[in-house]
């Protein structure tokens, strides 16, 4: 494995700290901190460093970072105490959908009613939980996989969800298109069925899936 201390999934594993309580908190560095060092530099742009082969390193780290993140989030899933804004689990998240990672889509659309509790501390403006936010972020290869989670899952619930996805990457009318084109191709009688249920849902989708907040 790339030995890159500052790869993110270098943060989140090492010294048996699934992430740095830096991450957490959005502590600020102290004013004469300078993480800009001759070592942090060669560490990161080695001397010597072709353009391929530093193609080759960028593309090799963004990799790992996604490994590690998506290590984090199957690790944490479980914890209830990690549904809060800010837990390592919420950041992993959001760090996933920043990264536009291809590979954490599935991963995502597993957890896609998993909820954030926010304490409501006054009028905000609403907006969708981070795991759809993450996934759109990510984009058509999203868009893609929540047409055959509406086609297999049962849930209504989870289906405006889906929807969401797919209105927010796409847009109104590609997403209705992509919806349409799904039910004429599909053979299955149970899931065209969900497919139908989610074109008349699909109105719906230009709203927030709003967050909780607790009792």
């Amino acid at each position: 494995m790339n030995s890159r201390k500052l790869t993110i999934m270098g943060i989140f594993l090492t010294a048996g700290a699934l992430l740095a309580p830096s991450l957490v908190t959005a502590e600020k560095p102290q004013a004469d901190f300078d993480p800009v060092t001759a070592a942090s530099l060669e560490e990161l742009v080695p001397s010597g460093l072709t353009r391929v082969a530093a193609l080759e390193k960028a593309r090799q780290d963004r990799k790992n970072d996604i490994f590690g993140l998506l290590l984090l989030i199957d690790h944490l899933k479980q914890n209830r105490d990690q549904h809060l804004p800010d837990s390592r689990f919420y950041v992993a998240i959001e760090m996933l959908g920043l990264l536009r990672a291809e590979q954490a889509t599935v991963p995502l659309m597993d957890l896609i009613d998993i909820r954030f509790y926010r304490v409501a501390t006054g009028p905000r403006a609403p907006r969708d939980p981070e795991v759809i936010q993450a996934l759109a972020r990510i984009g058509k290869p999203a868009s893609k996989a929540a047409i055959g989670y509406l086609a297999k899952d049962k849930s209504s619930k989870r289906a405006a969800m889906y929807l969401r996805v797919i209105y927010l990457v796409e847009g109104p009318e590609v997403g209705r298109f992509m919806l349409e084109q799904a039910t004429k191709k599909e053979s299955d009688p149970e899931r065209k069925k969900r497919l139908e249920r989610a074109l008349v849902m699909f109105a719906d989708a230009n709203k927030v899936c709003l967050e909780r907040t607790p009792r």
